[in-house]
C-alpha cells in the first residue's frame, strides 16, 4: 500500500514524492477524490511505579524500561533496595491518520480536509535510548510493598544488632584494658612492696649482725677481762697458797711450831721461796738461810729436804703434805 510509505517509525514526516503521485492520479481522475495522509503524534504523559534495584539507594541514577524505551531516572533520597516510587513518563506515541481531500474541480484555494479515524492505530516506538525523566515529587509518599518493607526492617535490625555488638565489644575491650591496667598497677605495687620489704629485712639483718658483732665483742672483752681478773685472782690465790704450802710444810714435815713456821715462811717468801720445792734453792752460798731460822729448826728443815730428794720422779714435796 502506498499509504504505508508515509508512515515512518518515530517522528511523523511528510513525503513529497507521494504527494506528487497523488496529484498526477487526481489529474487522470478528476472526479475521484484523492486522500493524502499525514502523521500527528498524540501528546500527554502518564505515571509509572518502579522499584529500587538491588545495590542502589536514594540519590543514585537508575535505568528504567518503559513502553517508550529505556530511560534514566534519579532515585529519591532515603529509599532503599526494594522500595517503590513513581515517575512521570510520556504516553506511548500513536499515529492518527488524517485524510486530506483534494478536489481539482474547485480550482483554487486550499484543499478541504476531513479527519478519518483509521481502524488500526500504529504505535511509534522510539529507538533504544537513555533520556532523563523527571521523577515524581519527593514529597509524594512512595509505594512500599510489604516484602520490601520487611526486608528493609530486617536489614535495619541487623545493622542495629551489629552496632550494638560493636558497642558491647568496645565496652568489653575497655573493661579488659582497665582490668589489665589495674593488674599492672597491682603487680608494680606488689613488686615495690616486695623490694621495700627485702631492703628493710636486709637492713634489719645488717643491724642485727652489727649488734651481734658488738655484743660478741663486748662479751669477748668481758670474758677477757674476767679471764684477766681470774688469772690475777688465781695468781693471788696461788701466791697465798704457796705461802700457805711453805707454812704447812714447815709445821707438818719439819715439826716446827706454828708461830716460828709463820715467821720462817714470811722470811723465805722475801727470798722468793713460794713452794716447798723452792726451799732447795737455799744452799748457804748464793742464797743464805734466813737469819730468823733457829739452828735446830734449820737442821729439821735440811733433814726434810734430804728426805724429799729420795721421792719418786715427778712427785712434789707439796704432794706429801
Amino acid at each position: 500500500m502506498w499509504v504505508d510509505k508515509c508512515i515512518v517509525m518515530g517522528e511523523p514526516t511528510f513525503d513529497q514524492e507521494m504527494a506528487n503521485q497523488d496529484s498526477q492520479a487526481d489529474s487522470v481522475n478528476p472526479n475521484e477524490l484523492s486522500q493524502r495522509f499525514t502523521n500527528q503524534l498524540a501528546s500527554g504523559s502518564q505515571t509509572m511505579s518502579v522499584q529500587v534495584l538491588p545495590g542502589l539507594q536514594g540519590g543514585m541514577p537508575m535505568q528504567v524500561q518503559t513502553p517508550n524505551g529505556v530511560f534514566q531516572v534519579q532515585i529519591p533520597p532515603g529509599l532503599q533496595p526494594g522500595m517503590a516510587f513513581e515517575i512521570q513518563v510520556p504516553r506511548p506515541a500513536s499515529v492518527v491518520l488524517t485524510a486530506v481531500n483534494l478536489d481539482l474541480e474547485r480550482g483554487a484555494g486550499a484543499p478541504a480536509t476531513e479527519e478519518v479515524q483509521m481502524a488500526t492505530v500504529v504505535q511509534a516506538q522510539p529507538a533504544m535510548q537513555t533520556m532523563p525523566v523527571q521523577a515524581s515529587s519527593p514529597s509524594a509518599t512512595p509505594k512500599v510493598d510489604t516484602k520490601a518493607e520487611e526486608k528493609a526492617a530486617a536489614a535495619a535490625a541487623k545493622q542495629a544488632a551489629a552496632t550494638k555488638a560493636t558497642e558491647e565489644k568496645a565496652v568489653a575491650a575497655a573493661i579488659k584494658q582497665v582490668a589489665a591496667a589495674k593488674a599492672t598497677e597491682e603487680k608494680a605495687a606488689a613488686a615495690a612492696a616486695k623490694q621495700a620489704k627485702a631492703a628493710e629485712e636486709k637492713a634489719a639483718a645488717a643491724a642485727a649482725k652489727e649488734s651481734a658483732a658488738q655484743e660478741a665483742a663486748a662479751k669477748k672483752a668481758s670474758a677477757k677481762q674476767a679471764e684477766a681478773q681470774a688469772a690475777l685472782a688465781a695468781k693471788v690465790t696461788a701466791a697465798v697458797d704457796d705461802g700457805t704450802q711453805v707454812l704447812t710444810w714447815l709445821t707438818e714435815k719439819c715439826d716446827v711450831n706454828a708461830s716460828d713456821a709463820k715467821l720462817y715462811a714470811d722470811a723465805m717468801a722475801e727470798l722468793g721461796i713460794d713452794t716447798p720445792e723452792d726451799v732447795h734453792m737455799i744452799d748457804g752460798d748464793e742464797v743464805a738461810w734466813p737469819s730468823v731460822i733457829k739452828p735446830v729448826h734449820r737442821k729439821k728443815i735440811q733433814a726434810a729436804l734430804e728426805s724429799s730428794r729420795k721421792m719418786p720422779l715427778g712427785r712434789k714435796m707439796s704432794d706429801t703434805i
